[in-house]
């Protein structure tokens, strides 16, 4: 049997931790500091040699599951064994904890003859530390400097060239003191579904067609029905991805969110602005009236350093509450940028009045008629 578009080895380079390391230091993309393990005692040394907190990760696996942070020895050596079980292969990877970098994700399509895109740029509000499909996402990245974008995007096609991917895929990276690759998906994921509807580029589409043996560029851009299939989409607003959890409905659940996916849907909004987005979002998910929230502004703080589910509608309160923007990200460990866009939202709330004027200032960051 032939396999079509990206084939069995360069799925395993991508979903073996250790392989994946290897063939990403041979193409010059650094990755965090990290040892593969395949029994407790490995663990704990690994763990002891690069320092703690680390980052545990676990080859084949779906949603996060098996991962975990430890930040101490006692931590490691209670919980490495679930990990360990829940891979396919019983290894994982304990790697140095990058807690409080931003995690940013580029889509990628590359046919079989070498050339490839990076058709959107994801960045995940939420930092390091937090799982992707936990995590509200904004598309485009919106904090990044030109230069770190292009040093990402750069690095992003090097991966995909790494471990041969022929049609679509992602790669996640670690951007703070440096940058770090994560990991990569050699598939079509629930964020490439987000960055499909989110630009207007049928990544899917493209996939197969890729898979089939077309090149990029004789593939039809089937939402634009102008424009081919390598060129790389510019937007001119702004697309969040919320979580929704229904936590309470389970006994005992560890309320914080963390390296494990415990949401159970999502919701995608589109404005001009952040603000008008995220209203949007909060809106759809239900039980949201919109920003800002009501609320005890010194609780919410409380919630937003435990990383307790919903974090703009805690920040909310606790701008509303007089806390400043620096301090509701420290507290949550969201980049200051996002926080002052919602605390535009707050303040146009706070001086609301049925002038035209005012009204129009109000629409323009996403609040409801109501």
């Amino acid at each position: 049997m032939r396999v079509l578009g990206t084939q069995p080895e360069a799925i395993d380079r991508a979903l073996n931790r250790e392989k994946f390391k290897e063939a990403l230091e041979r193409n010059g993309v650094p990755m965090p500091p990290s040892r593969h393990v395949s029994s407790v005692e490995e663990a704990v040394e690994a763990a002891d040699s690069i320092g703690y907190p680390v980052m545990v990760r676990v080859s084949y696996n779906l949603g996060g599951r098996g991962s975990f942070i430890a930040w101490s020895r006692e931590e490691m050596r209670a919980l490495i064994l679930r990990a360990l079980k829940a891979s396919s292969i019983g290894s994982a990877l304990v790697e140095k904890y990058l807690g409080g970098w931003k995690e940013i994700e580029f889509e990628v399509v590359r046919d079989a003859y070498g050339n490839v895109i990076a058709p959107a740029c994801l960045e995940n509000a939420d930092p390091m530390g937090v799982h992707t499909g936990e995590s509200v996402v904004v598309a485009l990245c919106q904090t990044l400097t030109n230069q770190e974008y292009q040093m990402l995007r750069s690095a992003s096609l090097r991966v995909t060239e790494a471990v041969g991917l022929v049609g679509e895929g992602n790669v996640q990276f670690a951007l703070g003191d440096g940058y770090y690759a994560i990991e990569m998906n050699p598939r079509m994921s629930r964020s490439s579904a987000l960055a499909s509807k989110a630009t207007g580029y049928p990544l899917a589409y493209v996939a197969a067609k890729l898979a089939l043996g077309y090149r990029l560029d004789e593939v039809l851009n089937r939402v634009t029905g102008v424009t081919c299939s390598c060129f790389e989409p510019s937007l001119d607003y702004v697309v969040v991805k919320i979580p929704r959890w229904d936590l309470e409905k389970f006994e005992g659940v560890e309320e914080s969110i963390g390296s494990e996916m415990k949401s159970i849907g999502e919701v995608m909004a589109v404005g001009r602005n952040l603000a008008e987005a995220m209203q949007k979002g909060l809106r759809m998910l239900g039980g949201f009236d919109g920003l800002p929230m009501e609320g005890d502004p010194s609780y919410a703080l409380e919630a937003l350093r435990g990383r307790r589910p919903y974090w703009p509608a805690w920040a909310s309160i606790a701008l509303a509450g007089g806390a400043s923007a620096e301090e509701v990200a420290e507290a949550s460990g969201v980049d200051v940028w996002f926080i002052k866009e919602l605390e535009k939202a707050v303040k146009t709330y706070s001086t609301l009045d049925p002038s035209p004027s005012s009204l129009y200032a109000a629409k323009r960051y996403g609040f409801s008629d109501a």
